[in-house]
């Protein structure tokens, strides 16, 4: 979110190192940031990045620590960050938070193959909505996981709008993108 002098990040990639206090290198991950706008369009939110797991337009609903599209059955379906195999069952976001966190209204959208980095939805239309409460974890975390289900999932583009409210789909929380490839699992 912010840097260490409280200034928001630049666009672009980034590495995440993980060490102990004796300077011992432990894990890394890298992060992708981008910077969007979302205004009053009437139902029509635009410019969504494919590829990018997800996009941070406003994050006052809660404390974000962590977020990333998991394989919550634990079937081995996800190819990594954000594609999943077609045998998949279910497309789910894990956003993990500090502090209650309020109610949240999701959305998705199923493109077909898209060619393009972005595109436009329609918010009115979604294949799937819902709303969804961070729980509580045993270990005293919290977190909301935002699911999709089905026992047929379509390869191809899917996009998660998150929100405050249907009525706020075009002015959205947060917007992810994952894939869904041809091959199967196995």
């Amino acid at each position: 979110k912010t840097d260490d002098y409280g200034d928001y990040l630049e666009p672009g990639e980034y590495t995440i190192q993980v060490y102990t206090a004796g300077d011992q290198w432990v894990a890394e991950a890298t992060a992708s940031v981008s910077v969007s706008s979302a205004s009053d369009s009437g139902g029509l939110l635009e410019g969504i990045y494919l590829g990018y797991p997800y996009t941070i337009y406003d994050d006052s609903f809660a404390d974000i620590v962590d977020m990333y599209w998991s394989d919550w059955y634990g079937t081995w379906k996800l190819t990594d960050n954000n594609t999943y195999y077609s045998d998949t069952q279910n497309l789910c976001l894990e956003i993990f938070i500090d502090g209650e966190g309020e109610e949240l209204y999701y959305a998705f959208y199923y493109l077909g193959k898209s060619t393009s980095d972005t595109v436009d939805i329609n918010v009115s239309a979604p294949m799937y909505s819902g709303t969804v409460k961070a729980f509580t974890n045993p270990d005293m975390s919290k977190n909301y996981e935002i699911i999709y289900y089905s026992d047929d999932i379509e390869p191809g583009d899917y996009v998660l709008v998150i929100a405050d409210s249907y009525e706020s789909l075009d002015d959205p929380y947060i917007t992810a993108s994952c894939t869904v490839i041809d091959d199967k699992s196995t």
